[in-house]
C-alpha cells in the first residue's frame, strides 16, 4: 500500500520541483493516507475503496504544497514607493474612488475638446489662404489633420514629422511664428493625451 501512496503522490506533485520541503510534504501526506486508509479498511471497506475514499476526503494537495510555499517566501515590497498608485494606501490597502472613472471621463473630454478647437483654429487659418498663386491650401490641411491622426494613433515621431512639415511649408507667410507655436502647442496636447492613454 505505501508504494501505491508513493505513486500516487508522486504523479500529483510530478510539475514540482523536487525540494526538501516537497520530500518533507510528501511524508507527511503519505503518514496521513496510510492513516486514514487503516482507519476505513478497519470500518470494513476494502483495499481499493478506502484507498480512493481516502483521497477524495484529502482534497487538494497541490494548492495546499503551493499556497504553502507562497507564504514561506513572501513577496518583495517595491523599493520605491513612489511609482506605486496614487490609490494604493499601504495602511489601509486599496482605496475605492467611484468617482475616479468620471473625473477621468471629464479630463479626457477636456483634452479632446481642446484638440478640437485647436484644430478648428488651424483649419480655419490654413482654409481661406493659399500658399502660392493660384493653388490652394486643402492639402497641407490634410497633411496636418493626417499627422495629427498618427499621432492618436501612436506614431509619435511620424505624426510630428508630418505636422512640421505642412508648418515649415507654410512658413513662407508673415503669420509662420505664430502657426510654429500653435501646431507646437497642439502636438504638445495630443502628446500628453497619448502617454496618458499608453500608461492605461
Amino acid at each position: 500500500m505505501n508504494s501505491r501512496i508513493q505513486k500516487h503522490l508522486d504523479n500529483v506533485f510530478s510539475g514540482f520541483e523536487d525540494t526538501q520541503r516537497l520530500r518533507d510534504f510528501k511524508e507527511e501526506v503519505a503518514a496521513n493516507l496510510a492513516e486514514k486508509i487503516a482507519d476505513l479498511q478497519a470500518s470494513g471497506l476494502d483495499e481499493d475503496a478506502a484507498f480512493r475514499e481516502a483521497i477524495a476526503t484529502l482534497g487538494d494537495i497541490r494548492a495546499a504544497y503551493a499556497q504553502g510555499e507562497d507564504e514561506s517566501h513572501p513577496r518583495p515590497v517595491p523599493k520605491n514607493p513612489k511609482k506605486r498608485k496614487d490609490s494604493f494606501n499601504p495602511v489601509a490597502g486599496m482605496s475605492f474612488d467611484p468617482f475616479a472613472k468620471k473625473r477621468r471621463r471629464e479630463e479626457d473630454a477636456g483634452l479632446a475638446w481642446g484638440i478640437l478647437l485647436s484644430g478648428l483654429a488651424v483649419y480655419l487659418y490654413f482654409g481661406f489662404s493659399n500658399i502660392a498663386g493660384g493653388f490652394g491650401s486643402w492639402w497641407l490641411v490634410t497633411l496636418f489633420f493626417y499627422g495629427v491622426y498618427v499621432l492618436l494613433r501612436g506614431g509619435l515621431g511620424c505624426g510630428t514629422l508630418l505636422i512640421a512639415t505642412a508648418v515649415l511649408i507654410y512658413t513662407g507667410t508673415k503669420r509662420w511664428f505664430l502657426m510654429l507655436l500653435g501646431i507646437t502647442g497642439i502636438v504638445m496636447v495630443i502628446t500628453s493625451l497619448v502617454k496618458k492613454w499608453r500608461e492605461r
